[in-house]
């Protein structure tokens, strides 16, 4: 039994086998194919032509825009991409010698899954570092004090590695599709400690205003759980527009609930951070120096044109509706 070759079709390759002592194409054309009805043998050199023929090129490749093989390698599955690709550039590294006293010349990046990887770790940090960039530009501009910036910011790695440690935990591997969903849940981890440090910042301003202020204390935990309500809905309403994500099948759930479960990680570690340790940060940075705790120069600016606004408007009376009284001014 020998190999005659193989026919590809678009779902397969279908391996062909001879049997007999056939060596030649002179044995192969003297085959009958089939009797005609005068009862002549119809041999297969009678319909086809049988000659020797190229053998199939396997890895047979243009690279460079010059004839070459192409060596493929696959790891298992589950393997560490990375890792394996260390491993094997070693080994190839350990080859190099023998390949240049050959005449090879050998590229080693060519449909390299690795670069691709590398790549994408490259713009995910980038777009981390810029993005938490802008976050602190925008804090120091509207909060206008460094320190409540300093506390807000806080937030964004502290809520990214606890969002880490848990998807470790429960065996979420850190990939460029978790990575991209910590990546746009940058600018969410620090919306929940901006309205609690706001808001007891306000407070305490306040209450330095009273003739017998309150303890610091004190005011840090009513204003901290005025608002806790709001933090808490407002995440779970944006957890909830996340859910339908988690529910995608296919290919496309492969993608995109990783991302879905990478960003709820997030944000719900932002809760907790602004729930326990924002406080705790507020406390420790205003319990004795109360020095920059006025409203800063954006903020007054802001809030004058805000209420020359609603002045404005108030006391201009609506032209839509000129017939409509109140029972309240007819008295």
């Amino acid at each position: 039994m020998r190999g005659g070759g193989f026919i590809e079709t678009r779902n397969q390759r279908i391996v062909l086998q001879t049997e007999g002592q056939l060596f030649t194409p002179e044995d192969i054309g003297n085959v009958v194919v089939v009797t005609s009805a005068s009862g002549a043998p119809v041999r297969l050199r009678d319909v086809a032509t049988v000659a020797y023929g190229a053998q199939p090129k396997v890895g047979d490749a243009l690279i460079m825009g010059k004839p070459g093989v192409l060596l493929t390698m696959s790891s298992q599955y589950g393997a560490n991409t990375m890792e394996v690709t260390k491993l094997l550039e070693a080994a190839v590294e350990d080859l190099k010698p023998l390949l240049e006293r050959e005449g090879i010349t050998f590229y080693p990046r060519l449909h390299r899954p690795a670069s691709f990887i590398e790549a994408s770790l490259a713009h995910i940090r980038q777009s981390l570092l810029l993005g938490a960039a802008l976050v602190a530009i925008v804090l120091f501009l509207f909060l206008g004090h460094v320190r409540t910036a300093l506390i807000s910011l806080a937030a964004i790695p502290l809520s990214l590695l606890t969002a880490v440690i848990v998807m470790d935990h429960f065996g979420v591997s850190l990939n460029t599709i978790t990575l991209g969903g910590l990546a746009i849940a940058l600018g969410e981890v620090v919306d929940d400690a901006i309205i609690d440090v706001e808001n007891i910042v306000r407070r305490l301003r306040e209450n330095r205003g009273l003739a017998a202020p309150r303890s610091a204390l004190a005011v840090i935990l009513s204003a901290s759980l005025e608002v806790r309500s709001a933090v808490v809905y407002a995440t779970l309403i944006v957890i909830c527009v996340f859910i339908p994500v988690l529910t995608l099948t296919g290919l496309q759930g492969s993608f995109f609930a990783p991302l879905a479960r990478s960003y709820i990680f997030a944000i719900l570690a932002s809760l907790v951070t602004a729930l326990t340790i924002t406080p705790a940060l507020t406390l420790m940075f205003f319990a004795r120096s109360t020095k920059e705790m006025d409203a800063p120069r954006l903020q007054r600016w802001l809030r004058t044109g805000y209420e020359g606004i609603l002045r404005v408007s108030r006391g201009t009376p609506s032209r839509s509706s000129p017939g409509l009284r109140c029972s309240s001014c007819l008295r």
